[in-house]
């Protein structure tokens, strides 16, 4: 009796430590999944691979066909992938993306709102005099990333005529890649 008492306790031991062990094992998959190597900074701000300002962007082609077949507007289709873009290439940064907002056109506005990388407020102007109402002054990194933010922007623009000087020039995407009012710096989380 006490020999089938011990098998059963040693059986349903066994059990729960399988299903511990399988728990970790996925756990381990999820990770592994997550958390793809990055590449420095410096290389993931590079806008060689983007499409240059102007038109012709075969993803822009890609996005105004799939918005002629599904209704959905251009410029929504076009924030979901920049949103998608900038998660994936910039992890630690958190990012608005919103479309719309501008009547009849077409619109697509990035807000950085939190990353690692430093903004400060200086109260000197840019010749050194004191300056009562200051400025702000991004860390490299920031102003990089701000910079790739509106080169995407702008690879998805097909007319870069001058609207403020030419009547007849506009844009097929409005608006543009800022930080926001409200940005703060997180803290930097390390994987060992």
């Amino acid at each position: 009796m006490e020999y089938k008492m011990d098998i059963e306790k040693t059986i349903e031991n066994l059990l729960i430590l399988k299903e511990e062990l399988e728990k970790q094992k996925q756990e381990e998959q999820k990770h592994k999944k997550t958390s793809k190597k990055l590449l420095p900074l410096s290389e993931r701000v590079k806008t060689d691979d983007l499409h240059p300002y102007g038109g012709g962007n075969p993803i822009s082609e890609q996005l105004r066909e799939e918005a002629r077949k599904t209704g959905e507007s251009w410029d929504k289709l076009v924030a979901k992938y920049i949103r998608k873009h900038l998660r994936e290439r910039f992890p630690e940064v958190k990012f608005s993306v919103k479309s719309g907002g501008a009547g009849w056109l077409e619109k697509v506005q990035i807000y950085i709102l939190s990353s690692p990388y430093d903004r400060k407020r200086v109260f000197v102007d840019a010749f050194g005099n004191p300056d009562k109402y200051g400025r702000w002054e991004n860390s490299p990194e920031l102003d990089a990333i701000l910079k790739y933010c509106n080169a995407l922007h702008d690879s998805f623009d097909a007319d870069d005529g001058d609207y403020y000087a030419d009547y007849g020039a506009f844009h097929d995407l409005y608006g543009g890649a800022e930080i926001d009012s409200k940005y703060f710096c997180t803290e930097v989380k390390i994987d060992k």
